[in-house]
């Protein structure tokens, strides 16, 4: 009777915990298609509020300067291109495989398995509850992009953010450009308000992705990734290393080519070995430490 009583808790247990991630699930998928539509909104607004006034693109465009007004338009329609994709590919969703799992007789009990997708988890590799499976060299869920961000989509996220800060700071460039002179303070706000108001809209969105973009830069430079960094300390692999450690590194050349160009990614990754210190290297920094020195 116990053990009947203790397994009939435990399969409720796994009922309650998939129906509350098929509820985290759900609500991911609505938070990023509200993103979306409040992405292409504030882009069509500010794009509509840069047309109308007068402003360095709308006198492009009655001057016919071809070259200006064409290149801002490829720019965004580039950049918009590059956000809905990557929300849209495959991060790097782990598939099961019963089959092997049966091979090489795994349980539930290995650490190595995921409870919820019941497949083996290799190194560096997350299981989303909002998205519900696995990701392979998991980065972070971004609710922006309403889509995990992984082995296979993290170049195209990093160039998502460089494009998307151009395009903000050309914005910005526009706006400071319009304003109007008035001999009062008051009449001044007033005649700029529109453009005051986009100004700082772009302004307070510029250092997001701008910031973003550079900490993803660092993090494919030294091959780590957001979840490793913030969480070292609670992943099994990374207990005995330090903050400033980089135990995947593979060479600059070969941390570029492994992030960039889908042949060299890997999604299998053997365990990391403790690096020792280099000679002379008495402090153990981000800037001096086992892999390069910069005094």
């Amino acid at each position: 009777i116990m053990w009947a009583f203790l397994s009939n808790e435990i399969g409720r247990f796994q009922v309650e915990s998939k129906l509350k991630e098929m509820d985290e699930t759900e609500e991911a998928r609505f938070t990023g298609r509200c993103a979306k539509l409040c992405w292409l909104g504030l882009h069509m607004l500010i794009l509509a509020v840069v047309l109308i006034n007068d402003t360095p693109l709308n006198q492009a465009i009655i001057d016919g300067d071809i070259a200006y007004y064409l290149s801002l338009f490829s720019l965004f329609l580039f950049t918009t291109f590059l956000y809905f994709w990557v929300g849209w590919r495959d991060p790097g969703f782990l598939k099961s495989d019963s089959q092997l799992d049966q091979e090489l007789g795994l349980t539930n009990d290995d650490p190595e398995i995921c409870s919820s997708c019941r497949i083996r988890q290799p190194l560096r590799t997350k299981h989303c509850e909002k998205c519900g499976s696995c990701i392979a060299r998991f980065d972070h869920h971004c609710f922006f992009i309403g889509n995990c961000v992984g082995v296979n989509n993290h170049p195209l996220f990093m160039w998502y953010l460089f494009f998307q800060s151009i395009l903000i700071a050309w914005g910005l460039i526009i706006c400071l450009h319009s304003f109007k002179t008035a001999a009062r303070f008051d009449d001044w706000i007033s005649v700029n308000f529109v453009i005051l108001f986009s100004t700082l809209v772009l302004l307070i969105f510029f250092f997001l992705p701008a910031g973003l973009f550079f900490w993803h830069v660092f993090l494919m430079l030294t091959n780590q990734t957001t979840w490793e960094v913030l969480r070292s300390e609670k992943i099994h692999y990374l207990k005995n290393f330090q903050s400033d450690d980089f135990p995947f590194d593979q060479g600059l050349r070969g941390n570029v080519l492994g992030f960039c160009w889908k042949w060299n990614r890997k999604t299998r990754w053997n365990f990391p070995k403790e690096r020792k210190k280099s000679r002379g290297c008495s402090s153990h920094v981000l800037w001096t430490n086992s892999y390069y020195s910069c005094c």
